[in-house]
């Protein structure tokens, strides 16, 4: 299935300078890592099968960048490749690569400091290390499912391991993790309430503000015995207060309607406005 390649690597690809007691060991793992192997081309439906491990694979090397501001040179290497290794080995061995060789690209080029003072050979043994779980895992579980082998570190795990912040999660886009100083339950209810505003303003829902005003139109409807589009038609055209007019004078003459009163307040509204408008023009007009 590999066709090992001893071509160079190309230009402006840069091996990692490492320095250690074991050079010849150091430098074999560092031609195995970046040698130019040529796998076979995934199916789509393995590119889909692998596509959460290489999410989460993605995600653990967005958060060690964000926390470090690029490769981690501090003694923490171990527990990164030991929440990252099982990824790499289930991606890889879904899409037919190598998870030595994916496994030794990704500690050199992430974690240099692990690989400087441990050497290629310790990564070797905890990519063998995470094959063998799967393996055991796969034993154990013979017959599941669609033949699935649960055996990937969990959230809790990761959040143990990892502890990850909200605000790493949110800048790193860690969608599916736990935290370790999850929301309130006053905070989950503002997001969520948040959430569901933006999403009724993408729908095209109007402002509580217009849904009051629809409320009121509704109430007008009722009183004057239209339908709402009838009342929207009419304030359209400009014949509604002429409506609403009638049925005060209506209610004058004594015809019982219990919204008179509501009635009454929206043509004293209406009129009144009217009324303080055209005293303004004919002020403006006498002025003129």
């Amino acid at each position: 299935m590999w066709e090992i390649d001893s071509t160079p690597a190309p230009v402006g690809q840069a091996l990692p300078a490492l320095e250690t007691q074991a050079s010849g060991e150091a430098n074999f793992y560092r031609k195995l890592a970046f040698s130019a192997y040529k796998p076979s081309e995934p199916d789509a439906r393995a590119i889909t099968a692998s596509g959460f491990s290489v999410g989460r694979r993605e995600q653990i090397t967005r958060l060690l960048q964000l926390r470090y501001g690029g490769p981690c040179h501090t003694d923490d290497g171990e527990v990164w490749l030991e929440c990252l290794l099982p990824y790499i080995v289930e991606s890889t061995t879904i899409l037919g690569r190598s998870p030595q060789i994916d496994g030794l690209k990704w500690a050199y080029t992430h974690v240099p400091e692990f690989v400087r003072s441990h050497g290629g050979d310790r990564v070797a043994q905890l990519i063998e290390a995470a094959i063998s779980r799967r393996d055991e895992a796969a034993v154990m579980q013979a017959g599941g499912p669609r033949g699935y082998v649960k055996w990937l570190p969990t959230a809790d795990e990761l959040r143990a391991a990892l502890r990850p912040t909200r605000a790493e999660a949110q800048q790193a886009d860690l969608r599916g993790w736990r935290v370790i100083d999850p929301a309130l339950p006053e905070e989950k209810r503002e997001a969520k309430r948040r959430h569901m505003e933006k999403k009724r303003r993408a729908e095209g829902v109007q402002p509580m503000a217009s849904r009051t005003k629809t409320k009121g139109d509704i109430r007008l409807a009722e009183c004057l015995g239209i339908s709402l589009a009838t009342l929207k038609r009419r304030r359209k055209t400009g014949s509604l207060s002429d409506l609403i007019a009638q049925k005060v004078q209506a209610g004058l003459a004594g015809e019982p309607n219990p919204c008179a009163p509501y009635l009454m307040d929206k043509a004293v509204h209406i009129f009144g406005s009217r009324s303080a408008s055209a005293n303004d023009d004919a002020e403006m007009a006498r002025s003129a």
